[in-house]
């Protein structure tokens, strides 16, 4: 029996990028972390280096990176300047209501909020590498299902079990009876067998199988069940979370980029052969300044890595957090709603772009 792997050629930019630095990422963390597991090395922590590593030059710096598709595009500067003017006022005044209404309510929202992006943008690559590949609807709606159930399952666990782990503070999620994590496992088993069965049947009836649109699935199941169920460490979770999610979304918005027909002034030095360490600087320089006033006025966690937290200290500014916090979220909470938006297709777009 003959197969096609995959059936078409649908990479976003090319086999070699999209693989090292969209498909590999999970698996490669994953294996990483299971030797450290192995060998007794996992740190009990994320210390300040490794938070510099993860935190600010990964998951601060793909925020950023979404800039080079709304604010600094002037094609969607014109198509979209609705969007692109009322989503921050509505993401600051929303957030200063939440937090003047309780401190908790505000970061358990952020939180839903970063699980539902981390979420959506497995369904959003699995959506990607499905282009071109002919199946019934019920057999996509299956797919979705497949990424939903992989993430969510993790989620239910950390919903019903005492966690070591936090998003960004203690107690992020709501407490759910443990008997909803049992009925999840069967969901979660059932899922599976069923997508099994179905890329088993295409393979012998179509000859079909999408090589990476199934990196895509298997890679959400390693890092979600791995990162939240099976290591269960802080630092295991932060670096498979982060490494995960960043890396793939910045290389989305470089490769996307690079695609385009007309590219000229600054964005002719980020995205022109060879210019991905401007793109990669410019996000860390933009990263670097917000976590320091994060730092400096919030945290006061990392004087190593922030000189002017060392000049703060002193200085206790929890009086206006209710409008301060909501201000220095803002980058991340505008990210979160610009991105359900901004990798819908535009005619233009569909004539200047193609999968390779």
């Amino acid at each position: 029996m003959k197969m096609n792997l995959p059936i078409v050629p649908n990479f976003i930019h090319s086999a070699s990028s999209d693989f090292f630095f969209i498909l590999l990422p999970p698996f490669l963390v994953a294996l990483v972390l299971a030797g450290v597991h192995a060998g007794g090395w996992m740190p009990d922590s994320v210390d300040a280096w490794a938070w510099a590593l993860l935190v600010l030059a990964v998951d601060v710096s793909h925020v950023y990176s979404t800039l080079y598709r709304t604010y600094w595009d002037a094609a969607r500067r014109k198509h979209q300047a609705i969007l692109l003017l009322l989503t921050p006022i509505f993401c600051y005044t929303a957030g200063v209501f939440l937090y003047a209404l309780s401190a908790g309510a505000f970061w358990r929202i952020m939180a839903y909020l970063a699980v539902f992006h981390f979420i959506r943008q497995q369904y959003g690559f699995m959506r990607l590498y499905s282009r071109g590949q002919m199946q019934p609807k019920y057999f996509r709606a299956l797919d979705a299902c497949t990424v939903y159930v992989l993430t969510l399952h993790p989620m239910v666990y950390w919903h019903t079990h005492s966690m070591s782990i936090q998003w960004f503070t203690a107690h992020d999620f709501f407490t759910l009876p443990s008997w909803m994590y049992a009925l999840s496992q069967a969901l979660y088993l059932a899922c599976l067998v069923l997508y099994f069965c179905k890329e088993a049947y295409l393979i012998y009836h179509s000859r079909q199988f999408n090589l990476n649109k199934n990196l895509v699935i298997l890679g959400t199941g390693v890092s979600w069940y791995a990162g939240i169920i099976l290591f269960e460490e802080d630092f295991a979770f932060t670096a498979l979370n982060v490494l995960s999610h960043g890396i793939p979304y910045m290389a989305l918005v470089w490769m996307t980029a690079r695609k385009e027909t007309a590219v000229s002034g600054i964005k002719k030095i980020l995205f022109s052969k060879g210019s991905v360490l401007w793109f990669i600087l410019s996000l860390l320089l933009l990263a670097y300044v917000e976590e320091g006033w994060w730092d400096a006025l919030v945290w006061q966690e990392h004087a190593t890595l922030f000189p002017l937290s060392r000049y703060l200290q002193d200085f206790d500014f929890s009086g206006i957090w209710w409008w301060l916090i909501p201000l220095l979220s803002l980058p991340q909470t505008t990210h979160y709603v610009l991105d359900g938006f901004i990798w819908r297709r535009t005619s233009q777009e569909k004539k200047n772009t193609s999968v390779s």
